[in-house]
């Protein structure tokens, strides 16, 4: 593999180890110029100042699944020291778990440093080389596919002689080449960034069930167009939330499912939610298997199948298209969450994937029978929610200025069986929680007299655990690290999505003493009550532009902030998402100093599309 990138003279070496270092074959080379029969084992024959290294970069590869290049030190049979440069690349059992190493070592002078550096850049090139070769040429065919399909349909397009059918056609086709093309960026953004450890990670508290309702509602449609029914069953009792990135979790499912779908062309497809004890995460573990009905995989294909770039192999894969990274994506997140996927199968018997999540101790305290929710069908799919069970005598204390907020957030935690105090200051939350004993705190950023920053700190100062939610339409992740240094709970951000809101209440409010679970859905608002609160905002924004000019006209800027800062809040939950962007550009507009005619001009844009709304 070496043998031409340095003088023919030094020899190149291979040879194969296994999980714990024993040697299991070695080339001729090896056995000539290295191998010393006397010594126990070849690893005796490294160099005491490189073997601690050496061992520890091992032990990270079995972790992370990862080839590495070293340079070291062996002693030959008549015990003298050779540099060799070693490529240590792991091999996999059929869980993927790492069962040893294949090394391919080459022999060089250590005359000076630059010597040792010139190998490694080498050996570093050539790997890089071959990696970008083969992304080329494995890439090239699925970007010109789709590519010349949109050219070519809409060359076709300008055709005035086409019928309306044929055009239809040929919109849904370029449609379909345009959204795989934009699957495929994604994709590569993502590998990009996990190969670089760039990929964030965001813990928070996550409900199992209404998760895969949620991939169900994504896939149902591609699924019911093949006839395909999607099920997920549940079995025995399952966390009624655990600990993990949500998204991440939504996007390994959505991976595994799809691929499911993708191979599947009748029959059902079955996801399976269980509890396991698992050793390799050394404890309690959440199970999501994905059962299909596909052609299954052979060993040759099981050995590529989370290898990038690469699909199932010929014939029927071939049919489907795909960028090959997504199951190497759906891999490698599975490892940053803290699990790993296995794979069972059998050729032309189907396939099942299983996803395997750690669950912390804390969350298996509030778990729900599976007799409880059923068996989920994609065809008859109702819009549920998580598995939520929260307490009724549970006291909330809601801390907001913005009435509409106000409005809206204590309408929703009421409806759900929770007792609310409103207030609208930091001072009033001293002076209600020296009063009252509150189970939970919502608080907003900005408020009069005290914001929710400051109020905080003096609550943990004063030693009170209570759980409190930041929140905020500031959405940076050097806002949430200050919320949390500052002593937050959790930090969410404006417009609040109210089912994740009612997740992470259910996982910090006391454990009910029974759990009550009513069917799939929490209910949703009147018709009636809707119309409510929708004409109460509608009113509350021809007070608020008004506001807003007077403010602006008398240059009372602090009190123009803090009344776009509620606009943008309350916007978001209603519904109105440009009005909270107009309002975020005259913040952002004030604070660097803008002109004065270019705050006014903005200032007229929202008030035109307040006018829209509001008649």
């Amino acid at each position: 593999m070496f043998k031409n990138l340095i003088e023919p003279d030094f020899p190149s070496f291979y040879w194969k180890v296994g999980v714990n270092l024993e040697m299991i074959s070695f080339n001729k080379e090896w056995e000539i110029k290295i191998l010393d029969h006397n010594a126990l084992s070849w690893v005796d024959q490294i160099h005491e100042d490189e073997k601690s290294d050496l061992m520890n970069a091992i032990d990270s590869s079995k972790l992370l699944k990862k080839h590495f290049s070293m340079e070291f030190r062996l002693r030959n049979p008549d015990h003298n020291w050779i540099w060799v440069h070693g490529r240590f690349q792991p091999f996999y059992d059929e869980l993927q778990c790492v069962k040893g190493f294949d090394i391919f070592g080459i022999e060089f002078e250590l005359q000076n440093q630059s010597s040792k550096s010139n190998v490694s850049r080498l050996l570093a090139a050539e790997d890089a080389s071959r990696v970008k070769s083969g992304f080329l040429a494995n890439m090239s065919h699925e970007i010109r596919a789709p590519i010349q399909a949109i050219v070519g349909y809409a060359h076709m397009l300008a055709d005035s002689e086409l019928s309306a059918d044929e055009r239809k056609k040929m919109s849904r086709a370029m449609s379909r080449s345009g959204d795989f093309l934009l699957q495929l960026v994604k994709d590569i953004l993502d590998f990009s960034k996990i190969e670089a450890g760039r990929m964030d990670i965001d813990i928070l508290p996550v409900s199992p069930w209404y998760t895969i309702s949620e991939v169900f509602e994504t896939l149902g449609l591609q699924a019911n167009k093949k006839g395909i029914k999607l099920l997920a069953i549940p079995e025995g009792d399952i966390p009624v939330l655990f600990h993990t990135d949500p998204t991440r979790l939504r996007q390994i499912l959505v991976n595994l499912l799809g691929n499911a779908v993708k191979y599947t062309l009748k029959g059902e497809i079955k996801v399976r939610v269980k509890m396991d004890h698992i050793e390799d995460i050394s404890g309690d573990c959440l199970v999501f298997s994905v059962e299909d009905q596909g052609p299954g995989m052979d060993d040759k294909q099981m050995a590529a199948l989370f290898n990038p770039f690469v699909r199932a192999g010929k014939g029927f894969s071939s049919r489907i298209e795909g960028t090959g990274l997504g199951l190497t994506i759906a891999n490698r997140l599975a490892r940053l969450l803290g699990g790993f996927i296995r794979v069972s199968t059998k050729l032309k018997a189907g396939s099942c994937f299983s996803l395997f999540l750690p669950v912390d101790v804390q969350d298996l305290h509030k778990v729900i029978d599976s007799a409880k929710l059923g068996t989920l069908n994609s065809r008859d799919l109702n819009a549920i929610t998580s598995t939520l069970s929260l307490p009724t005598s549970a006291s909330i204390l809601l801390a907001e200025d913005s009435e509409d907020i106000q409005v809206y957030l204590r309408y929703l935690l009421e409806k759900e069986g929770l007792d609310v105090t409103t207030v609208s200051s930091g001072s009033k939350v001293l002076r209600e929680l020296a009063q009252t004993d509150f189970d939970l705190i919502l608080m907003d950023l900005q408020m009069p007299d005290g914001g929710g920053m400051e109020t905080t700190k003096i609550i943990r100062n004063s030693g009170n655990k209570i759980p409190i939610f930041a929140l905020t339409a500031n959405a940076t992740k050097q806002d949430e690290i200050e919320c949390l240094e500052a002593g937050f709970d959790l930090f969410l951000t404006k417009p609040i999505d109210r089912e994740k809101l009612l997740e992470a209440l259910a996982c910090y409010l006391p454990i009910a003493d029974k759990i009550k679970i009513e069917g799939h859905g929490i209910g949703e608002a009147s018709s009636d009550s809707n119309l409510n609160l929708q004409q109460h905002f509608f009113n509350s924004l021809v007070f608020k532009i008004n506001n807003i000019i007077d403010f602006n006209k008398s240059k009372s800027f602090d009190s123009l902030e803090k009344e776009l800062h509620q606009l943008r809040g309350a916007s978001g939950f209603y519904g109105y998402p440009q009005l909270a962007q107009i309002g975020e550009k005259i913040e952002c507009a004030i604070k660097k100093s803008s002109n004065e005619k270019e705050i006014e001009d903005l200032i007229k844009v929202l008030s035109v599309e307040i006018n829209k709304i509001v008649s």
